[in-house]
Formats: C-alpha cells, structure tokens, sequence
C-alpha cells in the first residue's frame, strides 16, 4: 500500500494541478493588495467567471486562499493568499523550473505516443 504522505501529495496535485489554480494562485502571489474578483478576471486571462469562482471557492476551503466580504451594494469581495497559500510558492517555483528542464522533452514523448496510436 501507498504511505499516507503519497496520498496526501496526490490530493494536494488535485488540488493546484488543474489547469486554473497555479495562475489563480500566482495572480495572487503578485498583487500588492488583495484582488477583487473582476481584478482576478483580468489576471488570468481566459478563465470562465464559473471557473475562477470554482477555482477561488476550492482554494478557500483548503485554506489557501482569504476571502472578506463587505457589506455594500454591489456587494465587495476580496481575494488573497494567506500564509498557507503562500508558502506553496517555492514547489511551484521548483516545478516550473523542472518544466522548464524537462516540458519539451515531456511534449515530444506525449507526441509520438498519440502518433503511434
């Protein structure tokens, strides 16, 4: 059987590893201030408003993410990475430069599988 840890890696990579959350998260790693959700929109070029707000609701509930809403009208939100969602910011700095290394690599392997299919 797989050590907990494996498992544990494995729902955290479900978790930043879609196709959204890396650049949500590093939307937020690089802005001054909190975001409010059209901020995030504009960051993250692309994403589906039904998207972002899955993507935004699943990194607050694992903490990642902070969310403050103010009573106004329209109603304000405000997005940020808390302490946790920060500290994930060296893995993904050591995956894109393991990309970096090995991605073109990656791509002509993924190719010339799909070619010889």
């Amino acid at each position: 059987t797989l050590p907990a840890c494996a498992i544990m890696v494995g729902d955290t990579l479900e978790l930043i590893g879609g196709k959204w959350a890396a650049p949500v998260i590093l939307a937020l790693f690089f802005a001054a201030k909190p975001l409010r959700y059209s901020d995030l929109m504009r960051a993250v070029p692309n994403i589906t408003p039904k998207e972002m707000a899955r993507q935004l609701r699943q990194l607050e509930q694992a903490g990642l993410v902070g969310r403050r809403l103010y009573p106004a009208v329209p109603p304000r939100v405000d997005y940020w990475l808390t302490d946790l969602g920060r500290s994930i910011q060296p893995a993904l700095n050591a995956l894109a430069e393991w990309t970096k290394r090995h991605g073109l690599a990656v791509a002509q392997n993924r190719a010339a599988a799909q070619a010889g299919a």
